[in-house]
């Protein structure tokens, strides 16, 4: 069993000492990422400027961020296929085609490489799945903007979009928002639309998201380790899926302790109860900090 040690509640300075030390001491890091790490490197979905830079033409429309202009074509139907396109094969190509690997996400592999590590995350950029993660470490359940299946889910297989994002963007049209009616992905088994592998509803074959499923549960199966759960920017939209579990897991067992950093936090603070160390800070540039 392990002893929990109290923190002394002072200055930001050192909460990022204790971050760092936790690391350091962990025999495992298990890294639980949601969308706030993504826009932290970058990817803001709310910013307004990223979105005026980025698309330009939607912007131009009255649309100021990628979470409204997600809100507004969030389902393809027969009727508003070539509009619901228009904006997600641009928006396909922005986030997952156009970018490597962002600085952030090099830093924390800087950061995580000398240990035993897994991730968890709930985002579809698959930029853990770029540079040098290990891709047999990575569970990322939710989909992948690099994949599209049958609407209606006909059948598990997923296909690459490159080829077909880029032929419905050479169609796109810049003041009706629209792509071309011969561009609109169908399924080549039973002729439905194509749509996102994004986890909208009971549709999404979610085979290939689970593929690293065991392997991940597994990894928790030696108890006589120290075990750090690093939560990276996971808000409230599917809490279900790393951050209640992450909550139970540290309350549960001595040998696990958790760091949450998150913009969202009212103030860092320490559950020293619960081994739970709560950082409001910038993930990027903590990560970077941390990498120094």
């Amino acid at each position: 069993m392990y002893i929990k040690k109290p923190l002394k509640e002072s200055n930001h300075h050192d909460f990022f000492d204790h971050v760092k030390e936790k690391i350091s001491n962990a025999d495992k890091v298990i890294i639980g990422a949601g969308a706030g790490l993504s826009a932290a490197a970058g990817l803001d979905y709310n910013d307004p400027d990223f979105f005026k830079t980025k698309y330009q033409s939607f912007y131009k429309k009255g649309i100021h961020s990628v979470a409204d202009a997600i809100a507004r074509y969030w389902y393809l139907t027969e009727d508003n296929a070539t509009t619901y396109w228009g904006f997600w094969s641009h928006h396909i190509n922005e986030i997952y085609h156009l970018p490597g690997q962002l600085d952030t996400y090099k830093a924390l592999y800087n950061l995580v490489k000398e240990k035993e590590y897994f991730i968890i995350t709930t985002n579809v950029d698959d930029q853990f799945l770029r540079g040098q993660f290990d891709k047999t470490k990575i569970f990322s359940m939710q989909g992948s903007y690099g994949k599209l299946q049958c609407s209606k889910a006909c059948h598990n297989e997923v296909y690459d979009n490159k080829e077909l994002i880029k032929n419905m963007l050479l169609g796109f049209d810049e003041e009706s928002l629209e792509i071309r009616l011969e561009d609109i992905p169908r399924c080549p088994v039973c002729g439905e639309l194509l749509c996102p592998n994004l986890r909208i509803d009971h549709s999404f074959v979610e085979a290939d998201s689970l593929k690293n499923r065991d392997a991940y549960v597994n990894f928790f199966n030696q108890v006589n380790e120290k075990i750090l759960l690093l939560e990276l920017g996971v808000g409230y939209n599917t809490p279900a899926i790393i951050k209640y579990p992450f909550d139970d897991m540290t309350k549960a067992y001595d040998h696990i302790s958790m760091v949450r950093v998150n913009l969202q936090l009212l103030k860092s603070s320490y559950d020293q109860e619960n081994d739970i160390l709560m950082v409001d800070d910038d993930l990027n540039e903590l990560i970077n900090r941390l990498t120094m």
